[in-house]
């Protein structure tokens, strides 16, 4: 039995394949392999290459996070960013690494107003929930909420810690 593989963003639909024989998934915690009748599993994505074969071809994908549904014959990927790693040339690389960028700006921002705000106050938590707000609605654009939270987790934890 094949394995149906979706690779889906919020803009479009990247790959479609009928018939793959294995899937490799970069997950948050180190590759996966997935073969048919793969036990179900619901996990998270991180930064890599999907990989799609199908007897002596295969497809490659690079992945921006995200997360990954897989069934007994189907994986669905639905990543914050994916491109064809062969559509890939120099301008979209580039593309791609200014959107990271400005990501990490973004939350730069967010995580100052967050700082000073801590220092300040008597609800450092209330604060705290509202800066992670401000940063998820000036990230938006880019769509790359799951780099966000993690770095406003950890600098969170870190100045809430500083504060008691």
């Amino acid at each position: 039995m094949p394995i149906h593989v979706e690779i889906v963003t919020q803009e479009r639909k990247v790959f479609e394949e009928h018939e793959a024989d294995i899937v490799i998934v970069p997950g948050s915690e180190g590759e996966m392999g997935v073969l048919p009748h793969h036990a179900p599993v619901l996990t998270t994505m991180g930064y890599g290459e999907l990989v799609v074969r199908k007897g002596n071809k295969e497809e490659r994908f690079v992945i921006y996070g995200g997360v990954v549904d897989i069934r007994p014959d189907k994986v669905v990927a639905l990543a914050y960013l994916a491109e064809s790693s062969f559509a890939l040339d120099e301008e979209k690389i580039e593309a791609l690494a200014d959107m990271i960028c400005r990501a990490g700006n973004e939350a730069a921002a967010a995580l100052f107003v967050l700082m000073g705000a801590l220092e300040n106050s008597a609800h450092p938590k209330l604060l705290a929930n509202a800066a992670k707000h401000f940063a998820f609605a000036r990230c938006s654009e880019l769509d790359l909420y799951g780099m966000v939270d993690a770095q406003l987790r950890l600098v969170e934890g870190e100045l809430l810690a500083h504060t008691r």
